[in-house]
């Protein structure tokens, strides 16, 4: 249990214990009183277990920030150091996965890391152009923005995954409409994770905690959904990311079961493949010579096969230099072919040419413009690239000049 359940427990556990006072007191029958009496002790000695493992999970907590502070402030010049500190900051918070990836212990220590050691390389042909959204649940607002997609005229279709929504936006980021909320039932979601266009521009969202892909409208109607959890064919354990490719068929890089599914248009499954080198497959892409590219969390690299699921080969792996990658958020391309990858706890874009060699990088962690707290996705069109902002709660635009 994490720390809000033991507190949620606590609180309970308090509440029954007035309750059964209040019987105690109340009630004649002897019987009854020693039942009363058993249950209250047996509450009683829940809320000393509770508030004693709360207790301690507080104080490795601390523990925990008191250790990556220290290593943090003995670094200096020293390489090696360096390389230590990165690699214990992310491994601490990479084990956290999912479930505690908010811890703020976490990610105060990784920011002092970042601004201590944070590089970053211009790329050329992009410039800064502008931002839209702030932390918050109005219209335009964002908390946690995850996914992006973008549509032949340009609007966009942001996954506001903490909002539990969709939003659509025009390229200039006006709010236009959104849709969703956080539950259970059709055209609701718990943390919409991915989202494609499809040829009708549809709009497909992978609907994470509900196991399931769900199909819009360009005005937010609810159409289809397929998918529910489970290991079969046409079931998903965290459906993460999705592609459509050029005959409309659709793919989704089912995390939990480590392997990758397609389906055709109406939702109808038609094969998986799945490689011992799976971790956790999440981004997805297909290239100009039509191989499929998956972008692996805690495998930190990108990883090939054909159009059959053939694995070809794998590229990349932990670190922060050229080709290397803390987490792969989303895999996009450009006109001209070459390849982008949101590099997430590295706040940074590389670039590579459609046959994968690295082309330049820009990027760096912090809170002004063309700085990023995690890059979650992107998405591009011809005139610019688009970036999720993540810990910033912003999108921020880069034209191609």
């Amino acid at each position: 249990l994490n720390q809000i359940q033991i507190g949620g427990l606590l609180t309970a556990y308090q509440i029954l214990s007035s309750i059964l006072i209040y019987l105690y007191k109340t009630t004649a029958s002897g019987e009854t009183n020693k039942k009363v009496s058993e249950l209250l002790e047996f509450y009683e000695n829940q809320m000393a277990l509770a508030s004693k493992i709360k207790r301690q999970g507080h104080e490795e907590e601390v523990g925990c920030k008191a250790e990556l502070d220290r290593i943090i402030f003995s670094v200096n010049s020293d390489k090696g150091k360096e390389i230590e500190l990165r690699n214990r900051i992310f491994n601490a918070a990479r084990k956290t996965q999912f479930t505690n990836i908010y811890s703020r212990r976490i990610r105060d220590s990784l920011t002092l890391y970042r601004q201590h050691s944070a590089l970053s390389t211009r790329h050329s042909a992009l410039k800064f152009d502008m931002s839209f959204g702030n932390y918050g649940k109005s219209i335009g607002e964002f908390n946690s923005p995850g996914c992006i997609a973008a549509d032949k005229e340009g609007n966009l279709y942001v996954s506001d995954e903490m909002n539990y929504r969709i939003q659509k936006f025009n390229k200039d980021g006006k709010h236009i409409l959104s849709f969703g909320g956080f539950g259970t039932i059709e055209s609701k979601f718990k943390m919409p994770a991915g989202i494609a266009l499809d040829k009708n521009e549809d709009i497909l969202v992978s609907d994470w905690i509900n196991h399931r892909i769900q199909k819009f409208s360009p005005d937010g109607s609810f159409i289809s959904c397929f998918g529910k959890y489970g290991s079969s064919d046409a079931e998903f354990n965290r459906p993460s990311r999705i592609i459509v490719d050029e005959e409309g068929c659709i793919y989704v890089a089912d995390l939990g079961n480590k392997r990758i599914q397609k389906f055709n248009q109406d939702g109808k499954f038609i094969m998986s493949f799945r490689n011992e080198i799976f971790k956790e497959p999440f981004a997805i892409y297909i290239s100009g010579s039509h191989d499929i590219i998956i972008g692996e969390l805690s495998g930190d690299r990108m990883i090939v096969f054909n159009k059959d699921g053939d694995f070809i080969k794998s590229i990349g792996g932990e670190g922060a230099g050229d080709g290397e990658f803390m987490w792969i958020g989303t895999i996009a391309g450009d006109k001209d072919k070459d390849i982008y990858i949101a590099d997430f706890w590295n706040s940074r874009i590389q670039i590579f040419s459609d046959d994968l060699k690295f082309i330049s990088s820009f990027g760096k962690f912090g809170r002004g413009a063309g700085e990023f707290d995690c890059i979650s996705s992107i998405a591009i069109t011809d005139e610019f690239l688009y970036a999720c902002d993540y810990f910033n709660h912003r999108i921020q635009r880069f034209k191609f000049i």
